[in-house]
């Protein structure tokens, strides 16, 4: 019988310069630090697609499309938050675009890979749509052509699915993106 692994509980502090020194990405989640894996081609074309989709009506709405690089801290203060991600693609409308994270966005989505599935439609799905501002959080297939949209309602949050020749609306940014768009190439 082997021992499992026991995982550290690092303080934020002990992220940050953890954070600040290492070549890698690592998300932050409750104490835990996990280093995040480079993704496929596919998975960064599929980022891309959508960022460039929401890079313009971001823009005329006031706010910025950001894709994959940018810091999203959840709870906590903002010196010391309880969770740092790095989602895949966000917009923020925000007026502080000097700050190296954020924390109101009104769209968040990740690209499903097979590592990191569960995390994203369960985990990232909880805590993205914990944040008020939230009003959309998407989730991006790499293995079919389908877009989970969940969209937040009076009660919560309602998830729609869009497949190939559909298309979806988002309130912010104002936007409608053709899901065969963001697959073009692939």
């Amino acid at each position: 019988m082997t021992n499992a692994p026991i995982s550290r509980v690092y303080s934020f502090g002990e992220y940050d310069e953890i954070e600040s020194t290492s070549e890698l990405r690592h998300e932050f989640v409750d104490g835990i630090v996990r280093a995040m894996a480079g993704g496929t081609a596919r998975h960064n074309e599929l980022a891309l697609a959508l960022g460039a989709s929401l890079r313009t009506p971001a823009r005329a709405a006031g706010c910025r499309a950001h894709v994959e690089g940018r810091r999203l801290d959840i709870g906590g203060t903002a010196e010391a938050p309880t969770r740092r991600y790095y989602p895949d693609v966000m917009v923020v409308c925000s007026d502080d675009h000097d700050s190296l994270s954020d924390r109101t966005p009104c769209f968040v989505a990740e690209v499903l890979s097979d590592s990191t599935a569960t995390i994203d439609q369960v985990e990232k799905f909880t805590a993205y749509t914990n944040i008020p501002s939230v009003l959309a959080y998407a989730v991006v297939s790499q293995s079919e052509h389908r877009v989970v949209v969940h969209r937040r309602v009076s009660s919560g949050f309602r998830a729609e699915s869009y497949t190939a020749g559909q298309e979806f609306t988002l309130d912010c940014p104002p936007v409608t993106i053709a899901v065969d768009e963001l697959y073009l190439g692939l």
